[in-house]
């Protein structure tokens, strides 16, 4: 039973529980529930109802000791919180793929202890996904989200008989390195296409902005009126890299000017906002993205002319590529992820 009442009447009541009179309902809220009110069970439940209901949470709850209950424990921390919205949702997708991972003896991955989990344990794992066909993902599910578990949890004494993250020692999935460049005449014949009718008016101005400003999609939805100065724009750089300001230029004048000319109901603090004002979201980038570049392959076959198809990520490679050399476009901190971005090779001369 839980703490008494202030009616006697629902004393019998199990901890956290409680009568939600205007919403019909039972509901919990407790540390079971990580302090959020949850729906039980309907009003008119009987009392056995209720502990049915209350026994089937408890079954739901992570149990102490378990990886399950370290993850838990992360997704309430101010760590998580504190993270991007879109890495919060990769976060999420990645736990509950790994979630799903079950080990020959009939052991679930988020069953065991979190110091059961060695290396040679997150190695099987990345076999795992390698074998269903997801080498790549399982990097991101091992060597991002549950690295990034440990370090935490170890980081606050939270992982007894435990000492160092066992995820270190793992080798990752082969990937295959992007190396796409975009031709020149790919990408006009996109931004033509961007500027038609079929389209909202900020995709091509979005598409520009990437090129330009060797940024990432976030960053370039990022931009507001406040990022404009004198000597350039003020790029907020993602990812560990180094915020810088990128100079002014005519094309960059004439992208920025169309941009603020786009009507809205409400004044937009952001360069690139839909209708109503709002900063654009990842998804509503995303479709019309997508469905540009479908677009684009079906006017290209009746146009007669080969266009191949590229991603928005490609869009700062080829900026990077195009500009000036050595000047760390894009302010990463390390050369060598600068030198990954440039898809064209040297050009040498042969010997005299």
């Amino acid at each position: 039973m839980g703490r008494k009442r202030k009616d006697e009447a629902d004393n019998w009541m199990p901890p956290g529980v409680r009568r939600d009179i205007k919403g019909n309902r039972y509901i919990i809220r407790s540390k079971l529930t990580n302090g959020k009110e949850k729906r039980l069970c309907a009003l008119s439940a009987k009392k056995s109802e209720v502990f049915a209901a209350y026994e089937a949470l408890l079954q739901d709850c992570p149990k102490s000791g378990t990886l399950e209950h370290l993850c838990s424990e992360y997704f309430n921390s101010e760590k998580y919180k504190s993270l991007a919205p879109s890495t919060q949702k990769d976060y999420d997708k990645y736990y509950n793929q790994l979630s799903k991972i079950t080990f020959n003896a009939g052991n679930t991955l988020m069953s065991l202890s979190p110091a059961q989990v060695t290396t040679g344990v997150a190695q099987q794992i990345l076999d795992i996904r390698k074998k269903q066909g997801a080498p790549v993902q399982g990097n991101r599910e091992v060597k991002g989200f549950l690295s990034a578990v440990y370090t935490w949890g170890l980081q606050r004494d939270l992982i007894p008989g435990l000492d160092r993250n066992p995820i270190r020692g793992t080798a990752r999935n082969k990937e295959s390195a992007d190396k796409h460049y975009i031709q020149d005449e790919d990408y006009y014949y996109a931004l033509k296409h961007a500027k038609s009718d079929k389209f909202p008016k900020w995709l091509s101005g979005g598409i520009e902005l990437s090129y330009l400003l060797y940024g990432r999609n976030s960053e370039i939805r990022d931009l507001q009126r406040s990022d404009l100065q004198i000597e350039g724009l003020l790029m907020r750089r993602r990812k560990g890299s180094k915020s810088n300001i990128v100079g002014w230029s005519e094309r960059v004048e004439n992208t920025i000017n169309e941009l603020l000319a786009i009507p809205s109901k409400i004044s937009s603090m952001y360069l690139i906002h839909n209708e109503k004002g709002q900063k654009l979201s990842y998804h509503s980038f995303r479709y019309h993205w997508d469905n540009l570049m479908e677009h684009c392959e079906e006017q290209a076959e009746q146009d007669g002319f080969k266009f191949t198809r590229f991603n928005r990520h490609q869009l700062k490679a080829k900026g990077i590529t195009d500009g000036e050399k050595g000047q760390n476009s894009a302010g990463h901190k390390s050369g060598k992820v600068e030198q990954d971005y440039i898809r064209k090779p040297d050009i040498v001369k042969p010997p005299v």
